[in-house]
C-alpha cells in the first residue's frame, strides 16, 4: 500500500486512489501511441499524480513542463517560456543519462540551442529579440523526434495546467504541437487541465481557424470523490500513517471538504504531522485551504479585473442561484442596471476558470466547498 497523505505530487502507481480506469486509459493511449492526450478534472483532483505516475510505468523518456509557474502572471512574456522549456529539457536530460549524450548531440543543430559546457549533458536555449537570435522549437522537436525513432521508442511531452501556456505574448504555442502532430511520429503530447474551459480554449480542436482542428485528442476525466470514497480515502490514509480516527470526524472531515481529494489529502497530511485528527486541526487545513484558493481567485482577478466577480461569488457562497437571480445580485451590489451580456461573460469567464459550473437545470453553484468558505470572507481579502 502507498502513501496516500503526502503534499507532494504521486509517482506511482500504488499511491493513487481510485483511479484505475483512468490510469489504464492513460496508459493504454500512451501504448498504442496516440499523439495528443488530455486529463481534465476540476482542481486538486489529481492530474498531475496521474500523470507522473503513468508516465514512469510506461517507461517512455518524458518531458513535463510545469504551467504553474506562470499561474500568478497576468501575461508571460517569450523568454519567460523559453526559460522554462530549458529547465525542463536539462531535468529530462539529467534523468535520461543513459540518453543524454545521445540527445544533446542530436539537437546541437537546433537554431538557437547550444550544448552547455561540461562533462554532463545538458542544453542552453536563446530567445532574442529576432527570430534568427531565437531556438526554432518546431525544430528542436523534429531532432527529439527523430532521436526518439532511431531509438526506437517515444518521447512523451507534457503541459501540466497547459490553459496557462495561452498567456504567452506574441506566440501561439499550438502551431507548434500541431507541427508536431502532423510531422513527428516519435513524439506524443499529454495535456493536462484545471481551468477546463480556458484549457479548451488553448488547445481549440474545434475551431476550424485553429491550428490544432480536427487532431483526434483522446480525453481522460478525472471527477471528484462521493462521499463514500471520500471516507474510504481517509480511513485507509489515517491507516497508512497509523493515526486512529473515529467514524463521526470521518464523516464530518468528508463533509467539510466534499469530496474534492487534494483537500482531504492537505487535512490528513496536517493530521499526519500531528500525529492526530481533531477539530483544531481541521480548521487550520481549512484556513489554509480558503488562504490557496483567494490567491489562486486573485490571479484569475488579473487576468479579468472587475469587481462583479466577486459579487457573483458572494451570491453563490449562499448556495445555488439562477442567472436572473445573479444578474439581480450584481445589480443589487452596483446599484445600477447591468447588460445581460454581460453577467453571461462574466459567469462564462468563472466556468472557464472553474470556479463555477452550471447544472443541467441551468442553474450556477461553486464547486469546491473551501471555494464558498472563502467567498463568504470576501475572496479578495481572505488571508
Amino acid at each position: 500500500m502507498g502513501m496516500y497523505f503526502d503534499e507532494a505530487p504521486k509517482t506511482e502507481r500504488k499511491d493513487i486512489f481510485n483511479y484505475s480506469e483512468q490510469f489504464e486509459k492513460l496508459l493504454s493511449s500512451l501504448s498504442e501511441g496516440r499523439r495528443l492526450i488530455t486529463i481534465e478534472g476540476r482542481r486538486r483532483t489529481g492530474k498531475t499524480s496521474l500523470l507522473l505516475s503513468c508516465l514512469n510505468e510506461f517507461g517512455h523518456p518524458y518531458v513535463v513542463l510545469d504551467g504553474r509557474a506562470f499561474s500568478s502572471s497576468p501575461q508571460v512574456r517569450r523568454e519567460e517560456f523559453v526559460e522554462l522549456l530549458e529547465d525542463s529539457l536539462n531535468a529530462f536530460l539529467k534523468r535520461e543519462r543513459r540518453l543524454g549524450a545521445k540527445v544533446v548531440d542530436a539537437l546541437k543543430h537546433v537554431q538557437g540551442l547550444e550544448p552547455s559546457a561540461g562533462t554532463t549533458a545538458g542544453i542552453s536555449l536563446r530567445w532574442g529579440p529576432k527570430p534568427r537570435d531565437t531556438v526554432n522549437i518546431s525544430t528542436l522537436l523534429d531532432a527529439l523526434s527523430e532521436e526518439a525513432v532511431k531509438q526506437k521508442t517515444t518521447f512523451v511531452i507534457a503541459l501540466d495546467e497547459a490553459q496557462e501556456f495561452r498567456k504567452i505574448m506574441r506566440y501561439d504555442l499550438t502551431s507548434v504541437l500541431a507541427h508536431a502532430y502532423d510531422y513527428c511520429r516519435g513524439v506524443q503530447f499529454v495535456v493536462t487541465g484545471s481551468e477546463i474551459g480556458m484549457l479548451h480554449k488553448f488547445l481549440r480542436v474545434d475551431d476550424p481557424k485553429a491550428p490544432l482542428y480536427a487532431r483526434a485528442a483522446v480525453r481522460v476525466e478525472l471527477p471528484g470523490l462521493d462521499a463514500d470514497k471520500a471516507k474510504e480515502y481517509l480511513r485507509q490514509g489515517f491507516a497508512q500513517i497509523r493515526v486512529r480516527v473515529a467514524d463521526e470526524m470521518l464523516e464530518k472531515v468528508s463533509q467539510r471538504f466534499d469530496g474534492v481529494i487534494g483537500w482531504l489529502t492537505y487535512c490528513g497530511f496536517k493530521a499526519r504531522e500531528e500525529k492526530e485528527l481533531g477539530e483544531r486541526t481541521v480548521e487550520e487545513a481549512a484556513r489554509l485551504a480558503r488562504r490557496m484558493v483567494a490567491a489562486e481567485f486573485r490571479s484569475f482577478l488579473g487576468l479579468y479585473r472587475s469587481d462583479r466577480y466577486e459579487a457573483i461569488m458572494k451570491s453563490l457562497a449562499g448556495g445555488s442561484r439562477t442567472w436572473a437571480q445573479l444578474k439581480k445580485a450584481v445589480e443589487a451590489e452596483e446599484g445600477m442596471a447591468i447588460g445581460q451580456s454581460e453577467i453571461t461573460k462574466l459567469l462564462s469567464n468563472l466556468e472557464d476558470a472553474g470556479f463555477v459550473a452550471k447544472s443541467d437545470d441551468g442553474a450556477y453553484a461553486i464547486p469546491d466547498p473551501m471555494v464558498s468558505e472563502a467567498a463568504l470572507r470576501g475572496l479578495s481579502r481572505t488571508a
